[in-house]
């Protein structure tokens, strides 16, 4: 049986099964659509910052659930924190808002990890094509220099960047 569809809003406020104690705020959203040759699914990933200590985490929608949106949220966190007892602290103790509630996160799923390896190479292949783009910006501007004013070093500088661009381009051929 799967959950009712969340409202959950930028800023809102939420909790994260299995961290029981905390709080964060949605900062943004990913959904991440997955097509095999036998099946194709949806999932999404919530990027949330932790209301008490600013820590950035993720975590899936399904483990996610609502608790105000964004326009309650401070009024939501000044109204829910308890006092500490100091007696505790100075006794030895450790409060209950201190300790660790932190349950074991659980193991990522084979599609999960699947999913996070195709997201590795898609910033991987982003980032090659930034180089490319780069070099051949850099390429057509010391070309246009050697051939306006026949410069050498203008001319070595057009055949290094036309050297880093076969190596960059030719990396992936040799595998």
């Amino acid at each position: 049986m799967s959950k009712k569809p969340q409202h959950i809003s930028f800023g809102g406020l939420v909790s994260i099964n299995g961290y029981d104690g905390h709080l964060y705020f949605v900062d943004a959203f990913t959904i991440e659509h997955i097509n095999t040759p036998d099946e194709k699914w949806s999932e999404i990933w919530h990027d949330l910052t932790d209301a008490h200590n600013g820590e950035y985490t993720m975590a899936e929608a399904e483990d996610v659930t609502r608790i105000c949106g964004a326009d309650q949220a401070d009024d939501y966190l000044r109204n829910s924190v308890k006092p500490v007892d100091i007696s505790e602290i100075i006794f030895g103790g450790v409060p209950k808002m201190y300790s660790s509630n932190r349950k074991e996160p659980r193991k990522p799923t084979a599609r999960e990890l699947s999913g996070q390896e195709a997201e590795k190479r898609k910033r991987e292949r982003k980032e090659k094509a930034k180089q490319i783009d780069a070099l051949l910006d850099e390429y057509n501007d010391y070309k246009r220099l050697a051939d306006e004013f026949g410069d050498e070093e203008y001319r070595a500088k057009v055949e290094y960047v036309r050297l880093k661009l076969a190596e960059i381009t030719n990396e992936g051929m040799a595998e």
